[in-house]
């Protein structure tokens, strides 16, 4: 949730859509659909993208996704994506132009230097802990309350 949060905060990712979060790293990744503020689907997969994220050369990572929110549709029948977001260290537009294509839906890359701003980090668990730490009502209808008096 505070992943998404942060996504949402900077643009990224709207609101009132239906969003695949696709989070890769180099050992597999996860998807993750949120729906107005809520998290529906969450699915790991052990594939990896290969080279530039170019479809041709990665069509296990292709299949892993497909089986995922095909999966995702039958556990929610009404539920239909609007949009996907392809989080990783590195910037994977052609991943994300082809998945966009496969699946006809719009699809973007989000790298986390481009969310965090700094050259150093390269883990995506850091970009959870900074959603974790926003409290702004324009960012979502869900708050955390990680301070001490709220025990």
């Amino acid at each position: 949730m505070s992943l998404v949060r942060l996504l949402q905060k900077q643009g990224h990712i709207p609101r009132q859509q239906a969003t695949g979060i696709i989070e890769i790293e180099n050992d597999g990744g996860r998807i993750t659909v949120t729906d107005k503020d809520v998290i529906q689907f969450v699915r790991e997969f052990q594939s990896s993208v290969e080279g530039s994220g170019a479809p041709s050369e990665n069509a296990k990572f292709f299949h892993d996704v497909r089986v995922s929110l095909n999966f995702y549709q039958r556990q929610n029948p009404q539920g239909k994506l609007d949009r996907l977001a392809i989080l990783s260290k590195d910037d994977l537009t052609a991943l994300a132009n082809g998945l966009g294509q496969e699946f006809k839906i719009p699809s973007s890359s989000v790298t986390i230097q481009k969310n965090l701003k700094n050259d150093q980090t390269n883990y995506l668990g850091i970009l959870s802990a900074c959603g974790a730490s926003l409290r702004d009502k324009a960012v979502s209808s869900k708050n955390f309350d990680l301070t001490l008096k709220s025990r």
